[in-house]
């Protein structure tokens, strides 16, 4: 049988998501593990990544925006080989970072 009807529109995000093409840095485990990555999209609350097949990505990380120099701490929503959805924890200025994120300085 043939259904008439449309299928119905996708949910809209509650938050609008502005396109990126953005050199980042994920850096995790206080710093002894890091990767290039691009920053393809930004939200109030978070990110999109994109990266290298292989690359691992434990729930928590950070990621520095190389363009401007701004730290996102976050955790990390879903991922597939290539990609993860990001949540903003807290964002910091490479120049005002807590002693316990310190050791980012050298990735900058």
């Amino acid at each position: 049988m043939n259904n008439p009807d449309p299928p119905p529109p996708p949910p809209e995000r509650r938050r609008p998501r502005r396109r990126a093409l953005l050199a980042g840095l994920v850096v995790h485990s206080a710093g002894r593990f890091s990767f290039p990555c691009t920053i393809k999209d930004v939200s109030q609350n978070g990110i999109r990544i994109l990266f290298a097949a292989g690359s691992a990505v434990p729930s928590q990380i950070e990621v520095i925006n190389r363009s401007n120099g701004i730290v996102y701490h976050c955790d990390v929503v879903w991922t597939t080989s290539t990609a993860a959805g990001l949540k903003f924890r807290t964002t910091y200025d490479m120049k005002d970072l807590p002693p316990e994120l310190d050791f980012l300085r050298r990735f900058r």
